[in-house]
């Protein structure tokens, strides 16, 4: 018996253990914990759009933070755990590093003091390139592309396995870059699930019919269109400068892009061309008149008529400018809504994409007669397809899937599980040894 327990003693010394403490069995605040000897990492740390953003462990024991993209539900912590006492160093890309203070300096503006300044928090950022392994402590770690926004990752950890972290994965049909990469051989993977076994079909056709929604009803329809600030903002305005450029909406239409975080954003990819691996974007998304200022005011919204196109944050309704859209458009019927990004079934957005006809916004009912449609061709992540091409060198890995609601976990893991593979649905808080 005392063998045994040398032997157990002995392997769990020297085996890796990952925890989600955000991320596992849904779509945002993801947030990981790596531990192997006397190292401990955490891959992301991210925000809950619910606002459940605890971090229930020690953060003085961590040594560093590896970041994989620059969204929220990705950074989304970063403030919380340097004001829990962490001083590691956190680890990205430089695409990473410039949007990421962009994307703080948002968080902390909407915290009212709650949480401390980034500058401290964007001092412990340590700039890493693809493909250099990069050591802390006991675990090396290394960078690959993924292809979701600039600068992108997904996170090989070397320990005594080696594990990959896929971050979010881009996909085939991306306006600014392509998912044309095959993953890296792994003992385990960590891979998202956000669209779980949906295979996007009839994408060609699906383009097309955003511009004649757009062509059609410009001059007749308020056309809004709700947006994440970071990648999906400058599609849609890469887009509408197609629009303008192809003369299907008349040159005095009115774009307005009601967020200062994404009108930084497009000017950091209009000036850093090298992020984006479509070249001839730049121009199109460059020339695209876009303005933010005034149009708040009542007044202004009533006096508001086509032709107008109007992009506005939070992407499903439920901050900032577009919650403040939502109770002045919700009940007019001259207000066409766009979807353009993942509905969370909790969101505005998400009820409204479920067919309610009434909604409850800060305790007054509004009838809901505003048209919607739904486009699922912005979305930054890749579907089915594109991650089985990215899994190709993997078919003998284990595969852990995350970064999906359980119905699309579930409906993902059969469909691999078919196909061959070794498939687990990760569980929140709970810790996987290898």
């Amino acid at each position: 018996m005392r063998f045994l327990i040398l032997i157990l003693f002995w392997v769990n010394l020297f085996a890796v253990s990952v925890t989600y403490y955000g991320g596992a069995e849904e779509v945002d605040g993801t947030m990981a914990l790596v531990e192997y000897k006397n190292t401990k990492v955490l891959i992301d740390a991210g925000a809950h759009i619910n606002g459940k953003n605890d971090i229930p462990f020690s953060v003085k024991n961590i040594d560093a933070v590896i970041i994989t993209h620059a969204h929220t539900d990705h950074i989304g912590r970063l403030l919380k755990l340097y004001k829990k006492g962490f001083r590691g160093k956190i680890y990205m890309t430089s695409p990473t590093a410039k949007l990421s203070k962009i994307m703080l300096e948002m968080q902390n503006r909407y915290a009212k003091n709650s949480l401390p300044s980034i500058q401290p928090v964007t001092k412990l950022f340590r700039i890493v390139p693809f493909y250099k392994k990069t050591k802390i402590k006991d675990i090396t770690f290394e960078y690959f592309p993924a292809k979701h926004i600039p600068g992108s990752a997904s996170i090989m950890i070397f320990a005594n396995k080696k594990l990959l972290f896929s971050g979010d994965l881009g996909n085939r049909i991306g306006i600014f870059q392509r998912l044309d990469i095959k993953a890296p051989k792994a003992d385990v993977l960590f891979i998202e699930t956000t669209y779980g076994d949906f295979v996007r079909k009839n994408i060609k056709c699906e383009f097309k019919e955003f511009q004649n929604t757009i062509a059609e009803n410009i001059n007749s329809k308020i056309i809004w269109i709700p947006v994440f600030a970071l990648d999906r903002a400058q599609k849609i305005l890469y887009e509408i400068g197609l629009l303008f450029q192809k003369g299907l909406i008349p040159q005095n239409t009115k774009i307005y892009l009601l967020s200062p975080t994404a009108s930084k954003i497009t000017n950091s990819y209009i000036n850093n061309p090298n992020w984006i691996d479509n070249k001839k974007a730049i121009p199109t998304l460059e020339n695209t008149y876009f303005r933010s200022n005034e149009f708040l005011k009542t007044k202004y919204i009533k006096k508001l008529k086509p032709p107008v196109i109007i992009l506005s944050t939070s992407g499903m309704i439920n901050a900032a400018n577009s919650l403040r859209l939502l109770p002045k458009f919700i009940s007019r019927k001259v207000v066409l809504l766009l979807f353009v990004g993942y509905q969370s079934p909790e969101s505005y957005g998400g009820k409204i994409q479920s067919g309610e006809n009434t909604i409850k916004i800060n305790d007054k009912k509004y009838t809901v007669n505003l048209k919607y449609k739904t486009f699922h061709i912005f979305s930054a992540h890749g579907d089915a397809k594109d991650i089985d091409y990215w899994l190709s060198n993997n078919k003998n890995s284990k595969i852990f899937l995350v970064h999906g609601d359980l119905d699309s976990l579930v409906k993902r893991k059969d469909d691999l599980t078919s196909k061959g593979f070794s498939v687990n649905i990760v569980k929140i808080y709970h810790k996987y040894t290898f």
